[in-house]
């Protein structure tokens, strides 16, 4: 039996065991693709989706344009419809963090997929609010329109826009910090790559190890890449992270490696501007007004998805 009648006769079983159930198969959800042969009878003919993620007749993934599209434009929607810079910042974070899921960004499905997620989520953070008009821009003009008129200062510091809530700053979330910290990650797996078995016995599919250790590869995440901290950088940490236990009563025991890349990437950017990390009294912290949600959306305990 060839690929594509192996195909036609599943579909036809899935066809069987739904309408037996009482239910009714959206055709317009599914997708057929038959890699290295033909399809046969009524099968779709759409590409197999996964989340945001479509499968080419070449085995490779890569972002769906039209769904990533709507999703984006969704999510412009809600952001005009918030008021409070803080709730902007919230709804960017946890749409990150849904986009992040939705692409496989902690998946190794091959360089096609990276590539393509990686230009999708430099999208997302660069389109925010328009075509050419990013997330960053945009809060920062908002900010400067609302608050910085008539003032020396006349733009505020785009490390401070990054910089955790509970430290002084917006902490919303960088979505090419995440992506240098998988994109780092797939490289150093794919120094160890796993050969593909050379030969395909009866039970290839079902028992085989050395097919299920090739497979069992692609269900692995993707650890982050954590950053090289210098001995100054390290102090500063420290006194950060302590800093962290004192507004969280001792709650805070530590400081995740996305949060570490932040302080990293712009913690010099951070002591030029204000001089040193504790810029804002703790006692200035507003946590009470500061919603449990985004308290843990933004904890620095954990990574930024």
């Amino acid at each position: 039996m060839s690929i594509g009648e192996q195909l036609l006769a599943a579909w036809n079983a899935l066809h069987e065991f739904v309408q037996a159930c009482g239910l009714q198969i959206n055709t317009d959800k599914c997708g057929t693709l038959a890699i290295g042969g033909e399809l046969h009878g009524n099968v779709p003919r759409n590409n197999p989706r996964w989340g945001m993620l479509e499968l080419s007749g070449e085995g490779e993934w890569s972002v769906h344009e039209a769904t990533f599209q709507t999703f984006l434009e969704e999510t412009r929607r809600h952001a005009s419809a918030r008021r409070a810079i803080l709730a902007t910042v919230s709804l960017y974070n946890s749409h990150l963090r849904f986009l992040t899921s939705g692409l496989g960004l902690a998946l190794d499905l091959g360089k096609s997929h990276r590539r393509s997620v990686n230009q999708a989520l430099r999208r997302f953070a660069a389109d925010f609010f328009g075509p050419g008009v990013g997330i960053v821009a945009g809060l920062q003009q908002e900010i400067q329109q609302r608050y910085l008129q008539g003032m020396q200062i006349t733009m505020l510091p785009e490390s401070w826009i990054y910089w955790p809530i509970t430290a002084g700053g917006l902490g919303l979330h960088s979505a090419l910090v995440l992506c240098g910290q998988y994109q780092a990650a797939f490289k150093a797996r794919q120094k160890e790559p796993i050969a593909v078995p050379p030969d395909r016995p009866p039970n290839w599919q079902c028992g085989d190890p050395r097919w299920d250790a090739f497979y069992e590869r692609f269900f692995l995440q993707l650890e982050p890449a954590k950053p090289k901290e210098s001995v100054v950088m390290k102090t500063l940490v420290d006194d950060f992270i302590s800093r962290g236990q004192e507004i969280s009563a001792g709650k805070q025991s530590g400081l995740s490696d996305y949060w570490r890349w932040i302080l990293s990437i712009f913690g010099p950017e951070i002591l030029d501007s204000f001089g040193t990390f504790r810029f804002l009294l703790t006692d200035l912290v507003p946590l009470q007004l500061i919603h449990e949600q985004l308290l843990q959306a933004s904890s620095l305990d954990s990574d930024g998805i």
